[in-house]
């Protein structure tokens, strides 16, 4: 008896991540109602393991949002992000995380969609910017911070195979995204180590010392936040305090940052009580090189990380994110396995080989000329044209149109620097002292005499 994929496309099948208390999110709100300040479905575009998306997902949770997450593995996010994009020429959408309201409504960057989930909850119970220096503080952590420990993290997990695979590679819930991301993971893995500077001992020398810096200044913030309330308290006491926040007694955007960022450099084991918690699967410490797990015991055993751990015990909250199913045939279409993938790549590889080799190897080169613009004409009237609307050829042609875009904008920085260089130099030279050459003395003859002594 043949299966009715339709009727089970419209089945409800749960594919949420299991919550602390072993049920899925999809469960807990059928169970009853849940306490919400968001009106309204939505959907967020994330990367698995970005530290930005880690601290929306858990904004989204404390509003008890009723929200769909599509997580993508990294470089192959352009698919859902360029999809939110405005039209070209316009600038594209590279970064995540993204979200869409009800509306249609497209907020691009965390500060955007913490202050669009502010504004929808004015009467609500989660006042993330109660205090004016919440923002300012959270937009420095998701700044130089945020960028440290995801190059520690990603420097961490790409330089053992293991830890890239199942972190990395394989960290993705659908089966297409999770077969696409394997079947071309040799190129992304070294795209990522080359894009985000991996290869550079200086720059992960400078990431680890600047989440240091901050990990002290989050204790000294701490300590001067709760001055006169903390009394005798040692700094551990103060942050393993139930009401000890960083910009005062309740919850904010920033202690939310500080958490989700520095959970990349925490590294939960099973046994900590807030790694099952987390919207991000990271390997405990005893998975991590000899050296990097000991820099990560000093920020795990330092106040800071003491209160980071105790964001996420007391704070995170459940996880109320829905998925898209990936036991729906949609999902599971016939090329979404890596021997289709594989064969098709041979099969093109070597049409594309023999459209190019033959001409060139037996034909006169303004005849093989002649041939590759017949390929090119044909490829264009039978494969271009026809699906010229078709979504893959828009996500191309984004893409190329990004690629271009930087390519542009990185050849007009260095022509600018180039010229604020040699304006520099002319403006060095036009300040040193003038010194007017002596005219020589012309005889009639036309011979140089000097005067004489």
């Amino acid at each position: 008896m043949a299966l009715d994929y339709a009727k089970w496309d419209k089945l409800c099948v749960s594919d949420d991540d299991e919550t602390s208390d072993g049920g899925s999110a999809t469960a807990i709100r059928r169970a009853g109602p849940i306490a919400t300040d968001s009106i309204g479905q939505y959907k967020l575009y994330t990367v698995p393991w970005d530290s930005h998306c880690e601290m929306v997902r858990w904004v989204l949770d404390l509003h008890g949002a009723n929200y769909e997450e599509f997580d993508m593995p990294w470089g192959l996010h352009l698919w859902g992000t360029l999809g939110t994009s405005d039209p070209m020429p316009k600038p594209q959408q590279t970064a995540v995380p993204v979200l869409v309201n009800q509306k249609n409504e497209t907020f691009r960057t965390p500060t955007a969609i913490i202050m669009y989930m502010y504004s929808q909850a004015f009467s609500g119970r989660v006042r993330l910017y109660s205090k004016t220096e919440a923002l300012d503080l959270q937009q420095e952590l998701d700044g130089a911070f945020a960028d440290a420990a995801k190059l520690v993290f990603l420097r961490t997990m790409l330089s053992s195979p293991t830890l890239a695979a199942k972190y990395l590679r394989d960290n993705v819930h659908l089966n297409t995204w999770r077969s696409v991301n394997e079947f071309l993971w040799p190129l992304l893995r070294i795209t990522m180590w080359r894009y985000f500077g991996l290869g550079s001992r200086k720059r992960i020398h400078d990431s680890w010392q600047t989440i240091n810096d901050t990990f002290r200044k989050i204790e000294t913030l701490l300590a001067s936040t709760h001055a006169s309330t903390a009394g005798h308290k040692s700094l551990s006491a103060l942050a393993a305090s139930p009401n000890a926040f960083l910009t005062g007694t309740t919850l904010s955007a920033a202690d939310i940052s500080f958490a989700s960022h520095a959970a990349l450099v925490l590294f939960p084991n099973p046994d900590d009580g807030f790694g099952e918690k987390m919207g991000l699967l990271l390997p405990g410490t005893n998975a991590l090189p000899a050296e990097v797990a000991k820099r990560v015991k000093e920020l795990r055993d330092s106040p800071a990380g003491q209160f980071a751990a105790r964001m996420y015990r007391k704070e995170r909250g459940m996880r109320l994110a829905r998925h898209p199913s990936k036991h729906a045939h949609v999902n599971n279409p016939e090329w979404a396995s890596q021997n289709y993938l594989r064969v098709t790549a041979i099969n093109y590889s070597a049409i594309f080989m023999l459209a190019l080799g033959i001409p060139g190897a037996f034909l006169p080169y303004e005849i093989a000329l002649v041939s590759w613009a017949c390929y090119a004409a044909l490829f264009y009237i039978f494969v271009v044209h026809p699906n010229r609307n078709s979504i893959v050829l828009k996500r191309l042609s984004q893409i190329w149109f990004v690629l271009t875009a930087k390519s542009t904008s990185a050849a007009a920085g260095e022509r600018k620097h180039n010229s604020q260089t040699h304006d520099s130099a002319v403006g060095e030279a036009a300040a040193l002292p003038k010194h007017e050459p002596q005219a020589p003395l012309l005889c009639r003859n036309g011979t140089n005499t000097q005067p004489s002594n």
